[in-house]
């Protein structure tokens, strides 16, 4: 194998923008074993320098490099947020229909520890296309931005991917999210008049746990139930599918009596939803060429934190 050739006095990208010295790997070798020691174990990243590049790096070379680069790009972005607050320049335009979704996902640290990793996603939302019959919106032009960080300082942090998309001057955005509490709080302060969407698969989850408490896991009565149930919730009227959740209830505290396991399951899912009856609208949104799934902001997401 042929080593490597010697390294030359350039900058990585970022490393003129960041202030940072070039090290002993020349720019586009850096760029490459950062972008492996963000995406995977810092061992592994080395293997694949010496697999695909030709060069030696140890673990500890690439997650010194990688943090040293990830910490600097986080101080860079957190001067331009408080330059937006000081200065509060004009957003630049954003498109017609722009989906904002955020969520958040455990995943592992040092020592055997779990934290939660917050991440944005913004996209522009074309024209509506016909997929199996169904119509259906695609978010595009992605782009991600995330912090292992509370959600009060993620949501100010994130002011900087928000301005740069156009969020403020979008003409509709609809904020497609799981329900959590935080990502109501971080729409109120990016997009106050966001259309909010409750995802659609998060929606069907509660559905399900619904029908399968109430009528067995598996049954064909839970089947043909869930079958109808889901088409009215995505195609109808959802205000059908609570009236069959109150039903439901009521027979079940009628045979079961008011403890009953499956009955508290029901009532859970009948709540959620009706808190959030003005956020399942689907029928409407899809009417109006608006996204229902957060599926860009999950898919962001590591394996790990599934």
């Amino acid at each position: 194998m042929g080593s490597a050739p010697p390294a030359g006095r350039g900058f990585f990208p970022l490393d003129e923008e960041l202030g940072l010295e070039p090290g002993s790997l020349t720019p586009s070798l850096t760029e490459d074993l950062v972008l492996l020691g963000s995406w995977m174990p810092f061992a592994a990243a080395g293997k694949l320098m010496g697999h695909f590049r030709k060069v030696a790096v140890s673990a500890a070379t690439v997650r010194r490099t990688t943090e040293q680069r990830g910490e600097a790009y986080v101080e860079l972005q957190t001067a331009q947020v408080a330059a937006l607050e000081q200065e509060l320049p004009q957003a630049p335009e954003g498109p017609a229909v722009q989906q904002l979704s955020v969520d958040g996902a455990m995943v592992p640290v040092l020592h055997k520890e779990w934290a939660e990793v917050k991440t944005l996603a913004i996209g522009s939302i074309g024209e509506p296309v016909l997929e199996g019959g169904e119509w259906a919106v695609h978010a595009k032009e992605m782009s991600y931005f995330s912090r292992l960080d509370q959600h009060q300082s993620f949501a100010r942090s994130a002011t900087v991917e928000t301005h740069r998309r156009g969020t403020e001057r979008a003409g509709v955005v609809c904020a497609v999210v799981d329900g959590a509490d935080w990502e109501q709080k971080f729409i109120d302060l990016h997009r106050p008049d966001a259309v909010r969407i409750l995802d659609w698969g998060h929606a069907a989850e509660y559905l399900v746990k619904a029908g399968q408490a109430a009528l067995g896991a598996g049954t064909a009565a839970t089947s043909e139930w869930l079958g109808t149930q889901l088409h009215q919730l995505k195609h109808g009227d959802p205000q059908e599918v609570l009236g069959q959740l109150r039903e439901l209830s009521r027979e079940l505290e009628s045979a079961a009596g008011a403890d009953s396991q499956a009955l508290k399951v029901v009532k859970g899912s009948l709540e959620y939803l009706e808190k959030r009856r003005e956020q399942i609208r689907y029928a409407e949104f899809q009417a109006m060429g608006y996204p229902i799934g957060s599926g860009a902001v999950e898919s962001a997401n590591p394996p790990e934190a599934e």
